[in-house]
């Protein structure tokens, strides 16, 4: 009896190991494992493509963002690696390798095309960004040719160009994906999903429905586990890019442009000061023979008007002397002329007095003559002190302040110098006293 049973246990393993090996056998799951394969393979290829990916979009942001001048352009270059690095890798970490590489087409495409469209603003400083943009795209292109056919290229090719004719001004394209973007243009059709040939029976495609339950469940997991790891390795380089676009947010932000314009103030202050303080005794020597030499020329030019004050006071006195001359003639003719209309009005009955000189009208003429010429010499004496008394006055003036302040000094240092003498003179008898003591 037990041989019996070990021999149907023995005949029932060999069928099933005979059923399983003539499953693998079937054409059926060859397709279904070189179909598995080249998923893996398209997956593995489209990890890589984003690593490159990642990595040149930061090179080519990088120089564009050294060239920035202004802290909004290189927050601009900061989100756009941030954005850029970040899809590619959820893009290439999907579950549906085929479905991945579209979403990796769509992301160079519709990002070359934002950067042909907006970015033209920033001139030749973008030229390497765009040029790499154009090299990633048609990259990204032959990353998908062994998947897709010409006309299903051509598809996508159209799928996209609509969607960007109706969304022209679109610059952050990092979280459009091929599902999503083609539902908004109204793809697929009827019936267009489970057309053979169609880009959309790609999107459809299971790459483990072939598989046997247990394996499928097995590679799925295997998968996930690929898929985590590959994104969490690549998840500090992400932190780090998205923390180094927080200075730059904060940059323009209205609080943090009046604090660094604020501390640009003080900084300018404390310059200013540091430069007087270094200045300043080369400063002080030019202001004090600034000073010296007006001194000098206001002195000059005092005198020279006190010269010419004593010229004019010289003139006024010569011209009041010969006024004072005129006038004594004028008062001499007077009186002569007094004299002779007193003697001509005396009574007959008097004794006769001895007369003068006989009436002579020259004199009359002369004493006119002589007040008419001091007339004329009291105006223009009086002309000459209108003119060189305010001068006067103010020479005057300042000659009176510097006389007062000479005699102050020099009463100053009189009494500071008997003082002086006084107290030396009282030390010096203290001295003596004690000595002799």
């Amino acid at each position: 009896m037990r041989t019996l049973l070990l021999a149907l246990c023995v005949l029932m393993a060999w069928v099933l190991a005979g059923c399983k090996t003539l499953q693998e056998m079937t054409p059926a799951h060859k397709r279904a494992q070189e179909r598995t394969q080249t998923l893996e393979q398209l997956q593995l290829s489209t990890m890589r493509f984003s690593d490159e990916y990642c990595t040149r979009i930061v090179e080519a942001a990088s120089r564009f963002q050294a060239t920035a001048a202004i802290p909004e352009e290189r927050l601009l270059a900061q989100r756009w690696k941030v954005t850029q690095c970040q899809s590619v890798y959820i893009d290439a970490d999907g579950p549906n390798p085929a479905l991945n590489t579209l979403d990796i087409v769509v992301l160079a495409t519709l990002s070359r095309m934002a950067i042909d469209d907006t970015w033209t603003t920033y001139g030749d400083r973008v030229e390497f960004l765009r040029r790499t943009q154009h090299e990633l795209e048609a990259s990204a292109w032959q990353l998908a040719s062994p998947m897709l056919s010409p006309a299903q290229a051509e598809q996508l090719h159209d799928i996209i160009d609509r969607w960007r004719a109706r969304n022209p001004t679109v610059r952050l394209v990092g979280a459009i994906h091929f599902t999503e973007f083609a539902k908004s243009i109204g793809e697929p059709g009827a019936g267009e999903a489970n057309r053979i040939g169609s880009i959309f029976s790609i999107v459809n495609l299971n790459p483990f429905a072939e598989l046997d339950p247990a394996v499928q469940e097995i590679t799925q997991t295997r998968q996930l586990a690929e898929r985590a790891m590959f994104y969490f390795q690549r998840m500090p380089n992400l932190v780090d890019m998205q923390a180094q676009a927080y200075p730059y947010q904060m940059a323009i932000q209205p609080e943090t442009r009046a604090l660094l314009a604020s501390i640009q103030r003080v900084s300018l202050v404390g310059s200013a000061a540091n430069t007087l303080v270094t200045d300043l005794p080369s400063l002080l020597d030019r202001e004090r023979e600034a000073l010296l030499r007006q001194l000098t020329q206001e002195i000059t030019g005092q005198s020279a008007t006190i010269g010419e004050l004593s010229g004019n006071l010289r003139a006024t006195l010569e011209a009041g002397t010969t006024t004072a001359n005129a006038l004594n003639t004028m008062l001499e003719n007077l009186n002569r002329l007094t004299a002779q209309f007193t003697s001509s009005s005396a009574p007959s009955k008097a004794p006769e007095q001895p007369s003068g000189p006989p009436f002579d009208i020259r004199n009359y003429t002369d004493a006119l003559q002589a007040a008419a010429a001091t007339a004329q010499q009291l105006s223009a004496l009086t002309q000459q002190l209108n003119s060189t008394l305010p001068v006067a006055r103010t020479v005057t003036q300042g000659l009176i302040d510097n006389i007062v302040r000479q005699i102050i000094l020099i009463l100053a240092v009189l009494i500071l110098g008997t003082f002086g003498a006084a107290l030396a003179y009282r030390l010096i008898v203290i001295h003596v006293q004690r000595r002799a003591a």
